[in-house]
């Protein structure tokens, strides 16, 4: 299913089905300005190629709420209430150059809906990395700034399950999915009812994906065709990753010592903070889910970065879902708790740490 797909069944299938039987071009993109005096709209298509779109005195001009199905409870606006940042799906009429219609999902609405969505996971739910599965239950790997443990998913026939798109992973882009999709060394989040120790839930909503983690050094950055080159940490190589519109940047935060023995690390200067978990200390993800965002164009030769990708199309293409900055500190708490612990645990340990085949292994600690 293709971006503007989705986009078509999450606002307006049912009219979309109705209106639009003919093979009517679209376009799926975000509002960056208006041109020619206010007639026409600067957009940035889905793949963050820019775009002009040209409105007539026929053109209309519809605001939905994120999710909904339906155009019933659309509201007609003029085009002078478009924000920079909204979500749009402008759709033509056969052999036309003006658009015929343009959904709007505002971008305001689209970030409450977010964090309403963030909270409601985060209150709710726990996440981790698939170790294991059988029918009714899957076991996650979870990982803390300070230790490594189990928890349980209980599943039952009425629990959902989604699993998010190449490039992503948000929820709202997720897709439908089953309990067969799913893999060790998947990324998963459950939803539902849980005890208070957190290593337990009674899942009603699960929501997967598959994400390579990985560390090194920027090589280069290249603007033109948003590719930002690593010397991967475990091969030594280049290790190409594409960002886009979707992919987040973040830094993380300087540390005026090293936290010897990750002994106060949970309030280490920087980050925000992150109330510990039901019986344990606070979970990494989430400190670095709340990190501000930072710009691509601030990333150097010679950075050190982490990030998460998932596989694109094209044979060995990665698409970075989150791009993690100024990451050393982070690499160095990981390969120094692997080595402290390596007799203790076998495989993949920690924060991140050496596996079994001396590659580091930072799986789980990403949002």
């Amino acid at each position: 299913m293709t971006r503007a797909q989705f986009f078509l069944t999450a606002i307006g299938a049912a009219a979309a089905a109705h209106e639009l039987q003919s093979p009517a071009r679209t376009l799926l993109g975000t509002f960056e300005g208006f041109v020619n005096g206010g007639l026409n709209l600067r957009v940035k298509a889905g793949d963050g190629t820019p775009a002009v779109v040209e409105t007539g005195a026929a053109t209309e001009v519809k605001r939905v709420a994120p999710g909904d199905r339906s155009l019933q409870h659309a509201q007609t606006i003029g085009l002078d209430e478009l924000k920079p940042g909204d979500r749009l799906l402008i759709s033509y009429a056969p052999s036309s150059v003006l658009a015929r219609r343009i959904v709007v999902m505002p971008a305001a609405a689209i970030a409450d809906r977010n964090e309403a969505l963030r909270r409601e996971w985060n209150e709710h739910g726990l996440s981790g990395v698939v170790v294991s599965k059988k029918p009714g239950e899957i076991v996650l790997r979870q990982r803390s700034l300070l230790s490594e443990s189990q928890a349980a998913v209980v599943l039952s026939p009425a629990t959902k399950f989604r699993q998010y798109r190449a490039g992503s992973n948000t929820y709202a882009e997720s897709q439908p999915s089953s309990f067969e999709q799913i893999r060790a060394g998947d990324q998963l989040r459950a939803r539902g009812a849980k005890p208070p120790d957190g290593r337990r839930i009674e899942a009603d909503e699960v929501v997967f994906g598959t994400f390579v983690i990985k560390a090194g050094a920027v090589l280069s950055m290249d603007g033109s065709s948003n590719t930002l080159t690593v010397r991967d940490l475990d091969t030594d190589r280049p290790l190409p990753v594409r960002l886009t519109p979707a992919s987040q940047v973040k830094r993380f935060p300087e540390f005026p010592t090293a936290p010897a023995g990750m002994a106060g690390a949970a309030s280490t200067p920087g980050l925000p903070p992150s109330p510990p978990g039901p019986g344990g200390p606070p979970d990494l993800a989430q400190m670095i889910e709340r990190l501000p965002g930072f710009s691509v164009q601030e990333i150097k030769p010679g950075d050190t970065v982490v990030f998460s990708a998932s596989p694109g199309k094209a044979p060995g293409e990665l698409l970075a879902v989150l791009v993690l900055t100024n990451a050393s500190r982070l690499v160095q708490m990981a390969q120094a708790r692997s080595s402290r612990q390596t007799q203790q645990l076998p495989g993949a340990i920690g924060l991140g740490g050496m596996n079994g085949a001396g590659v580091l292994d930072l799986s789980g600690f990403l949002p």
